[in-house]
Formats: C-alpha cells, sequence, structure tokens
C-alpha cells in the first residue's frame, strides 16, 4: 500500500512515542512533551541546523555518542531516525546543499507536527501547577463560604 510522506512519519513517531510512554522516569516524559512542543518553534527561529546543534549540546554526548537518558537525546536520535532512517540528520545538514537543507528542514517540520501531536495525546504527564492544585484542599469544601 502507498503511503504519503506524512503518513509514514505518523507511523514511525506513534512507534517512538509509546516506547517513550513506557519510560517509568516521569521528568524524561515531562521533558520530552516540553520539548517536542516548543522545538518547532526553534527551528522556525534559528534554522535546523543550528536547532539540532542545541539538542545535540543538551544530550551531553560522550565520546560522539547521544545520552538516550536527556530529552534533547531522545529527540534528537528519534527524530533523525524518523526523516532520514538514521542518525546522520545534523551532519546531513551541515553537508547538502541548500536545496536539499530546505527538504530537511521541511521534513524535519513535518515529524516534527507528529512528535507534538502524539506527545500530547500520549505521554500522560501532570504538570506541577496540576499537581499543587490536586494537593491543596479547596476552601470551599470546608462546607463554608469563601
Amino acid at each position: 500500500m502507498l503511503q504519503t510522506r506524512s503518513q509514514k512519519y505518523a507511523a514511525d513517531v506513534y512507534d517512538r512515542v509509546l516506547t517513550i510512554q513506557e519510560n517509568p522516569n516521569e521528568k524524561l516524559r515531562g521533558e520530552f512533551l516540553s520539548l517536542a512542543r516548543s522545538f518547532p518553534v526553534l527551528v522556525r527561529t534559528v534554522g535546523l541546523v543550528q536547532a539540532l546543534s542545541f539538542l545535540a549540546a543538551k544530550a551531553k554526548p560522550e565520546e560522539g555518542k547521544i545520552d538516550q537518558a536527556t530529552a534533547q537525546g531522545l529527540l534528537l536520535t528519534n527524530l533523525s531516525q524518523t526523516v532520514t532512517g538514521g542518525d546522520k540528520l545534523l551532519e546531513d545538514c551541515r553537508n547538502k546543499s541548500l536545496h536539499n537543507y530546505i527538504r530537511l528542514t521541511r521534513d524535519a517540520l513535518d515529524a516534527l507536527l507528529w512528535y507534538k501531536r502524539f506527545s500530547e495525546s500520549l505521554l500522560n504527564v501532570k504538570s506541577a501547577k496540576a499537581k499543587a492544585a490536586k494537593d491543596t484542599p479547596d476552601d470551599t469544601d470546608a462546607g463554608g463560604k469563601a
């Protein structure tokens, strides 16, 4: 069956976000969700190479390997595998012609849209504000007037 690029990205990203959902580290899931929401804006603002370089720097690479224990490392690795089928997205962006760089940027933004959508729907992460509101008793529940 023929699939559009968007359908292929959706299927790939869904599987990848499901794997992240299974991670017991709620802080990591929350950071990934936040990054999935904000990273497309960073790409549009500074460009794909600079945004990916930022992720690589934050992923704390040791000996040339990206740390999968960070949200930045997860997004960088997963996005690269979604768009290029390997771990060479940043390198490809640096070495390709302008036409191919623009294509990679468009492809990355298309994939990031799916990361944002699936992260928001699958990663059940409660914000600190929601947790605080749940833990704090409401004054109107005390039976008196507020």
